[in-house]
């Protein structure tokens, strides 16, 4: 399970804040920083179980990473 529960727009400040809720851990919390090179941490440190939920979360922050490169014009 991967559920999305915060999204917090903070990109005309270079970053996007994501809270997750995974199969293991009810919050975690992801800041995604396009110029810092944003990682995700490994399924197991997420607590995520399906690897189709942790390639989701991988899309899910490159998407991100793009829209915060957007918004500041790079």
């Amino acid at each position: 399970m991967l559920k999305v529960t915060k999204f917090v727009d903070q990109s005309d400040e270079g970053a996007v804040t994501i809270e997750i809720e995974t199969d293991k851990y009810s919050s975690v919390q992801i800041d995604v920083e396009p110029d810092a090179g944003s990682e995700v941490l490994s399924m197991k440190e997420l607590g995520i179980d399906s690897e189709a939920d942790f390639d989701a979360l991988c899309e899910l922050v490159e998407g991100i990473e793009a829209y915060v490169r957007t918004r500041q014009g790079a």
